[in-house]
């Protein structure tokens, strides 16, 4: 069980809910994401292209595993946004690494087409 959330925020962004967490290593769980560190991604679920905001910009490595926990790709950018539409309808785990391999998001983006 994670521990409960004392301090951030969860907002709509166009109809669909992010997660903010503003301490330092503190997992939370909402709507099926376990967020770490400070980290937003959106909308959830999508149609094809999913987006994140950090607080810091650098580049970063994705990650996505399908509902097998299989990995399905993994990317280096320096973009915040990311194309899901060669991916058929499904759950699917995103994690998101820092450049010095650090877990910045793990957590699930639903896909519907």
């Amino acid at each position: 069980m994670l521990p409960k959330r004392s301090t951030g925020s969860s907002a709509n962004v166009r109809g669909h809910e992010l997660c903010n967490i503003g301490e330092r290593n503190q997992l939370t769980q909402k709507g099926g994401f376990d967020i770490t560190k400070e980290i937003s991604l959106y909308p959830n679920p999508t149609t094809g292209h999913v987006y994140w905001t950090r607080a810091q910009d650098g580049p970063v490595t994705v990650k996505i595993f399908n509902s097998l926990g299989q990995l399905q790709i993994t990317r280096n950018t320096t973009e915040s946004h990311l194309d899901l539409n060669a991916f058929t309808q499904g759950v699917y785990r995103l994690q998101i690494l820092s450049s010095e391999n650090e877990l910045l998001f793990n957590g699930k983006v639903s896909l519907v087409k």
